[in-house]
């Protein structure tokens, strides 16, 4: 295991004092690297239990299993060489079928303004991620990621404010779209924010 985390981080792991940690290492006893202001300690060269070895495991795939839930595409985990569609956006796909149930929901409607400036909000906020998605500069990707977050969450609550959601079509869309679509955005505004490359 080859993963570098902070003193405090050892001090949780082992059991002992933060302080504890600097002494080791301002003694030489414990190998560190400076990062910035603080310090970087190998989990290895860390005196672990293997109970303790283990809990630093699940830690680590715990977080790999984040990272990749929050990566524009889970498809970019694995090294294929094909190039992406934003048909692979996650955010994007899940978007698109929210968006196609509230308008199927609604053609069987005499759909209310309401609902249209929903499903315009929404369609927009498509548009945004698949834009964005292709956009090479970091500032203005984020801006459209934002933009599309924003307006997916003012489609929700038009569809809640106008009681749409009292229809169970409605209310399944207005759900996945606040439960997953939204998260998926928010992680797509954070990659970029660390400098996320264009896939």
């Amino acid at each position: 295991m080859r993963m570098e985390i902070t003193i405090r981080e050892a001090a949780d792991l082992t059991g002992r004092s933060a302080r504890a940690i600097r002494d080791q290492i301002a003694a030489g006893r414990l190998p560190a690297r400076k990062q910035g202001h603080g310090w970087r300690v190998r989990v290895e060269h860390l005196p672990l239990t293997d109970a303790q070895r283990g809990h630093a495991r699940a830690r680590a795939q715990q977080a790999h299993a984040i990272i990749d839930e929050l990566s524009p595409s889970r498809g970019t985990t694995t090294r294929d060489t094909r190039r992406r569609s934003v048909a692979d956006l996650d955010a994007f796909r899940v978007a698109r079928e929210s968006v196609d149930l509230l308008r199927h929901w609604a053609a069987a409607l005499t759909a209310p303004h309401a609902l249209t400036e929903v499903l315009h909000l929404a369609d927009a906020a498509i548009g945004d991620l698949g834009e964005g998605i292709h956009e090479f500069d970091r500032q203005a990707r984020s801006a459209r990621f934002a933009r599309a977050r924003c307006d997916l969450a003012r489609a929700v609550a038009l569809l809640h404010v106008c009681g749409a959601t009292d229809e169970p079509p409605a209310f399944r869309a207005a759900e996945r779209i606040e439960q997953e679509v939204l998260p998926l955005v928010g992680g797509l505004l954070r990659w970029t924010a660390r400098g996320g490359d264009r896939r």
